[in-house]
């Protein structure tokens, strides 16, 4: 979808679907919001939207949800990290509260083991996947001899 469509109001791809002009609207609104408020507003931002959870769950939770999925998936394609970083944080939360609820064992703590156990186990799948491309874009061969040694 193009945005010249979305602000004419044109049909899109012939599918017979007109856009309000109000929603595009809120786009644009949107987008130059976020131009505008700039570094020192992101950094307000995030302190006000993180306070409030740590009230809640405690801060070792918290930051442990903000930073294992993002160090686990640095190795992974960057169209890849987002949703990788998704579901580790899904599965893990998962796999914590399930066995938390079983044995009366603090959540959070249960919690951060298994982000820890699962994004260790995504860290590793994604250096995998990079050596692979590595040895793909190098020329070797999965014997160990690149295409040079005969």
């Amino acid at each position: 979808m193009y945005w010249s469509r979305l602000t004419t109001g044109t049909r899109s791809h012939g599918r017979g679907h007109w856009f309000n002009l109000s929603t595009t609207h809120q786009f644009n609104v949107g987008f130059r919001w976020r131009e505008r408020i700039g570094r020192i507003g992101f950094c307000v931002l995030f302190a006000v939207v993180v306070t409030t959870p740590v009230q809640f769950v405690g801060v070792y939770l918290v930051f442990t949800t903000l930073i294992v999925p993002a160090v686990a998936t640095y190795r992974y394609a960057a169209k890849r990290q987002l949703a990788v970083g998704y579901a580790l944080a899904i599965v893990s939360y998962i796999a914590g509260v399930a066995p938390s609820v079983v044995t009366d064992l603090p959540s959070s703590a249960v919690i951060v083991r298994a982000m820890a156990i699962f994004g260790w186990f995504v860290h590793l799948a994604g250096a995998t996947q990079n050596q692979n491309r590595n040895d793909r874009v190098a020329g070797v061969r999965p014997s160990g001899r690149s295409r040079g040694d005969q």
